[in-house]
């Protein structure tokens, strides 16, 4: 019977241990969301999250549209929502 029960649990651990391994990755298509604090800059955000790679204007452009933002103007405590 005892080792019934821990056949039974190894099982169950097994598959658990497994279910974890293998579930699907985070979505890389959602976007980072991102709260200001005091001082943030559309600019400081582009270079932060989106490195030299590509051009900062042309980032802060798109983080604007997606945003639906009329200017670069950002408030603490704002949450900006950054494509991926």
């Amino acid at each position: 019977m005892k080792t019934l029960a821990m056949s039974v649990g190894s099982i169950f651990f097994l598959l658990f241990v497994s279910s974890t391994y293998l579930s699907e990755p985070a979505d890389e298509t959602e976007p980072i969301e991102v709260v200001i604090n005091e001082g943030d800059t559309l600019w400081q955000i582009a270079q932060k999250y989106y490195g030299e790679s590509r051009d900062i204007r042309a980032v802060i452009e798109e983080i604007k549209v997606y945003n639906e933002l009329n200017d670069a103007t950002i408030r603490p405590g704002d949450t900006l929502l950054l494509p991926r």
